[in-house]
């Protein structure tokens, strides 16, 4: 039993205190017992307790900010697609329209991104259950390369990568593309 107790100078202590009966010949019982001070335990619990409410705290707090951040990105980026789309037919040249590919594919790719960042807000308040299925590695990184190529170009750099076809991991692949 765990009860606090009163010392003489005023302080109160947490005792845990532990007891057991012994029956004398003659029928007496005797009860043997240990109290020991739990008040430090009992601190660092409630301390622990303190801590973690403050860690959900925090959780819901950046929860809410990615998914208002969220939103508000995806307007903004709503604008860049239809400008694209509007861009798209004036492409007359094999680098321009190269260009405008590389802008769609990295547009797509802000665009999950952003569809990410608000799951995982819903994966921290426990509304998004991840829906594990083959997920294809090789395009994955074809459209991460693509959308790279352009920024190693201009250093002089030449990005590549390997990967052999048919490798898929089973995954929820709108969850894994916020991990890269």
């Amino acid at each position: 039993m765990e009860v606090p107790m009163r010392r003489t100078d005023g302080q109160v202590r947490w005792m845990r205190l532990h007891s057991r009966p012994q029956r004398m010949p003659g029928g007496r019982t005797i009860w043997h017992g240990v109290q020991i001070d739990i008040t430090e335990h009992r601190q660092r619990d409630q301390e622990l307790r303190s801590a973690k409410a403050e860690a959900e705290r925090a959780v819901l707090a950046r929860s809410k900010f990615l998914a208002a951040a969220s939103h508000d990105l995806r307007q903004p980026v709503q604008s860049l697609v239809l400008l694209l789309a509007a861009i798209k037919p004036l492409a007359d040249t094999e680098r321009t329209a190269k260009a405008v590919s590389t802008m769609e594919a990295a547009l797509d790719g802000l665009n999950g991104l952003l569809t990410s960042i608000l799951d995982i807000s819903r994966v921290d308040a426990g509304v998004v259950v991840p829906q594990l299925h083959g997920t294809d590695i090789c395009a994955l990184l074809r459209r991460l390369c693509n959308e790279y190529v352009p920024e190693c170009e201009k250093e002089n750099l030449r990005l590549r990568s390997r990967c052999h076809p048919g490798l898929n991991a089973r995954t929820d692949g709108a969850l894994l593309v916020d991990k890269i």
